[in-house]
């Protein structure tokens, strides 16, 4: 497996309620609980006042990070 450090960032669309920010974040947060304990993430940052969040992550491949884990964790599959 190969490490990959990775920086992403969620913006919502102007006019978007706060309760569906919430919802997203919520989702998101329990995704990357998912990922962490299939190993593949590693160690999650958010830092303060920031729209990101960084992350170590685990992969064989850069296609499979993109793939197999980036895709499902934005997108809530798998």
């Amino acid at each position: 497996m190969r490490e990959f450090l990775v920086k992403l960032t969620s913006i919502a669309p102007e006019g978007t309620e706060s309760i569906e920010v919430d919802r997203r974040r919520a989702g998101e947060a329990a995704r990357a609980e998912e990922l962490a304990a299939a190993g593949h993430l590693v160690r999650p940052w958010r830092p303060m006042g920031e729209l990101c969040s960084i992350g170590l992550w685990c992969a064989p491949d850069e296609a499979e990070l993109y793939e197999k884990v980036l895709v499902r964790r934005l997108c809530g599959r798998g």
